[in-house]
């Protein structure tokens, strides 16, 4: 299966301002980038009208690597083709679960609660993954035999 949009031109920059306009259409109070140390937005982080803090990443050396192994011709396994492709992969992401909003069937919180922050600095997800088997001892969650 080929990857979603390893054929991108379109700049990183104009996905992550397509993502911005979309929360904020949706209620995001602020929207800040975070960046690495080539000075590239891997993340943006902002408020739910909820008042819950997101922090959604974007990880361009692992659709690199991916990119690799899955046999995309060589001239487009460049770290600015991964670049691109992650964010454009995030923002059609975000407008599927935006269409899902939409027709009601979730919340604005059910998208991102695994990227929301807790007062620790950790996203919800982090937590599950280091307490996961503390929510399987207490039976939290179904068995695959049920």
């Amino acid at each position: 299966m080929a990857i979603l949009n390893y054929t991108t031109t379109i700049e990183a920059e104009k996905s992550i301002m397509e993502i911005e306009k979309i929360l904020v259409s949706y209620g995001s109070r602020s929207i800040f980038k975070d960046y690495n140390d080539k000075k590239l937005p891997i993340a943006l982080s902002f408020v739910l009208s909820t008042g819950a803090p997101v922090r959604l990443p974007a990880d361009p050396e692992q659709v690199l690597k991916i990119m690799e192994k899955g046999g995309v011709r060589r001239g487009l396994c460049t770290a600015d083709q991964a670049y691109r492709v992650a964010w454009r992969i995030i923002k059609d992401w975000v407008e599927a679960q935006i269409a899902l909003l939409e027709t009601g069937q979730v919340k604005m919180d059910q998208i991102f609660l695994p990227y929301i922050e807790t007062k620790s600095g950790k996203t919800v997800y982090q937590i599950y993954q280091d307490q996961q088997h503390k929510l399987l001892a207490l039976g939290e969650f179904k068995s695959d035999q049920a």
